[in-house]
């Protein structure tokens, strides 16, 4: 592949969600094809949806902040789990932006600037966006099948508009607060290479706390920051030896990883509790863990993703009142179940017990080879319910 430089900001994407590689280019009839694919059908579609985005997004009304030059450490927090995982560096004079696109009265939102500013990252958008889309066309052409850049074009025709606006509107915040350090969740997908691209281009220190596991995946332009905060020893040793080409620092903190993950709460229940956390995907699996906890007389709790039904998991019989809501009192104190997720490392920051369920096959080989981070002794790991009953006899009373 082309240096960190010349490659897009959806280049890590496009290896993650599709399998991009740079030994493995495309060329003839496959390249051809999907570069006119692209340049006939992607990209007036994609310039049509971006200039309506752009436009709406410039004469939405909004309540203009009162903005303070000079801070000296910015973080736009594009998510509630994000603000609420970094909420500890308040005390670090870290002033924190939302990321809302059409709230209103919002504060601290990065679209409520002025109109002066609005009307400049407006107009620039057309600039990124004559950037952005020669660069993402000719990497699917080069890097995916024919088919797969298909499918990148399906995904990209909201998601490119809103990528674009935002690296507008956060060059723009950046030129109005002039910041010595940006803070970030967001580890190496486009939004996180949209920070590094207009950081480095304005010579801004970029930190990243990274909200979600790290992936044990070299990276074309890897994982962003100047100063990475590892969530563990072995991401750290990892990290350093993938991307020892690159000018980052890579940090483990256990202090540091106490604060992103731990929750320390007043318990409701004195007992130990086995709460299982379903994920996001792969609904059939959670709900054929679900099914085996149930059947084999466990006592489980659950605490739902935010994406997800308690319906479907009610009908398996679990009681309406075995669902946690509250994310702090799921975590804290308790038995954690969960595949292959961020909360297995959250439950040893919180005073839990933490367990892998590896039942399912693809979900082992991820645990194994795709998140270092969760290569931690303390972390239990089963593959079966009979291995999961032992040992829950040995741990809860």
């Amino acid at each position: 592949m082309p240096k960190e430089e010349q490659l897009s900001d959806y280049i890590n994407e496009l290896t993650l969600y599709y399998g991009a590689r740079s030994e493995r280019q495309y060329k003839g009839t496959s390249k051809a094809l999907s570069l006119l694919l692209w340049w006939l059908v992607a990209f007036p579609a994609l310039l049509t949806v971006t200039a309506i985005y752009s436009f709406i997004l410039f004469i939405f009304p909004r309540k203009v902040d009162k903005h303070a030059k000079c801070e000296t450490k910015i973080c736009v927090a594009r998510t509630f789990a994000t603000s609420n995982k970094l909420h500890f560096l308040t005390k670090e004079a870290v002033t924190f932006f939302s990321e809302r696109p059409f709230s209103k009265v919002e504060q601290n939102n990065i679209y409520n600037l002025p109109f002066k500013h609005r009307l400049i990252a407006f107009l620039r958008s057309f600039s990124i966006f004559f950037m952005d889309f020669p660069k993402l066309s000719s990497e699917a052409s080069n890097y995916l099948p024919l088919r797969a850049a298909f499918s990148a074009i399906k995904l990209y025709t909201l998601r490119f508009a809103h990528k674009v606006n935002f690296t507008s509107y956060f060059s723009e915040l950046l030129n109005l607060y002039n910041p010595s350090v940006v803070v970030t969740g967001n580890k190496e997908d486009r939004f996180a290479l949209s920070e590094q691209t207009i950081c480095k281009e304005k010579g801004i220190k970029l930190v990243c706390y990274p909200h979600g596991l790290e992936y044990a995946i070299q990276l074309p332009r890897g994982v962003v920051g100047d100063t990475f905060y590892c969530y563990s020893q072995a991401t750290k040793k990892y990290y350093e030896d993938i991307y020892k080409n690159f000018d980052q620092t890579f940090i483990y903190s256990p202090e540091i990883v106490q604060k992103l993950l731990g929750r320390q709460v007043e318990k409701e229940n004195v007992e130990r509790r086995i709460v299982f956390f379903p994920e996001s995907r792969g609904k059939d699996i959670n709900l054929m863990i679900l099914s085996l906890l149930l059947e084999n007389g466990i006592d489980v709790y659950l605490k739902l993703h935010p994406l997800d039904s308690k319906d479907d998991y009610i009908e398996l019989g679990l009681p309406p009142e075995n669902i946690i809501d509250d994310f702090s009192q799921a975590i804290s104190g308790n038995v954690i179940l969960a595949r292959k997720s961020t909360v297995l490392l959250e439950a040893l920051y919180s005073g839990s017990l933490s367990c892998a369920l590896l039942f399912d096959s693809d979900d082992s080989k991820s645990f194994h080879e795709q998140f270092p981070s969760l290569w931690d002794d303390r972390i239990k790991q089963v593959t079966d319910v009979d291995e999961l009953i032992q040992w829950l006899s040995s741990k809860v009373a």
